[in-house]
């Protein structure tokens, strides 16, 4: 019952039991045959509902599982992944198949400007109404296989895993600039910006503590350079 499909144990399970049935009809006697034939009908009907009770509970045991992994996973607030769950999935990508190294990515950080005046002049629910906006349209601007979560308060990080050009990268940059600038909170009459650093790896960087700093060394780059930009920086720069 838990190996085969159920549809072909059920099929298996009543071809036995007309085997059974006509097997015992032909060699005994009639009200023996019957009380047999009336006790394997029970015994199966029990079978069917203690396997249906057993399959049941498991599957929702499993989509229960799922769901708690899914929540410990996820920002409640953005829902995109939360900062454990990011390092983890950057850790994995940047770890797995060693012997196929390199493995090409590149980090991108990014967080609010001013971020802390909008919480001051609008509040916080205004300000958590703004990052919840960013989380939803953040993976709507990146491939499946790329990594996106954010790291904390007003910080948003994505890997983009595979080789990558500078110019994709300016385009995912702007692309993100254009996004953010485009949300609107009631009461804010400027636009929302951010700083954007990005950190270029060849595949040569063996560690994601090594190829944040890299990104994190760009984003303050592009903040020194008044906000509202963004930085690339490389692990071998030209």
């Amino acid at each position: 019952m838990f190996i085969l499909p159920l549809w072909l144990s059920y099929l298996l399970i009543f071809c036995f039991e007309a085997l059974f049935v006509t097997l015992t009809l032909s060699y005994k006697m009639a009200f023996i045959a019957q009380y047999d034939i009336f006790a394997s009908i029970v015994g199966i009907a029990f079978s069917f509902v203690i396997a249906h009770t057993i399959l049941h509970l498991r599957a929702r045991d499993f989509d229960l599982r799922l769901q708690y992994q899914q929540l410990s996973q996820r920002d409640a607030l953005s829902d995109i992944l939360n900062k454990k769950a990011f390092e983890d999935s950057v850790k994995a990508y940047l770890q797995k198949d060693i012997s196929s190294l390199p493995h090409p990515c590149a980090l991108l950080i990014f967080d609010i400007d001013n971020f802390k005046a909008v919480n001051d002049s609008l509040g916080h629910y205004a300000g958590d109404q703004l990052l919840s906006r960013i989380g939803n349209r953040l993976p709507e601007l990146f491939r499946s296989t790329d990594i996106v979560g954010r790291f904390g308060g007003d910080e948003f990080v994505i890997l983009l895993i595979g080789a990558l050009t500078q110019d994709m990268l300016e385009k995912k940059c702007r692309s993100i600039h254009r996004q953010i600038s485009e949300i609107e909170l009631p009461g804010l009459s400027t636009h929302i910006t951010c700083s954007i650093g990005c950190g270029i790896s060849s595949g040569f960087i063996e560690s994601y503590d090594e190829l944040f700093r890299l990104a994190d060394k760009a984003l303050y780059t592009a903040k020194g350079m008044g906000k509202n930009c963004h930085c690339l920086l490389d692990t071998y720069p030209s």
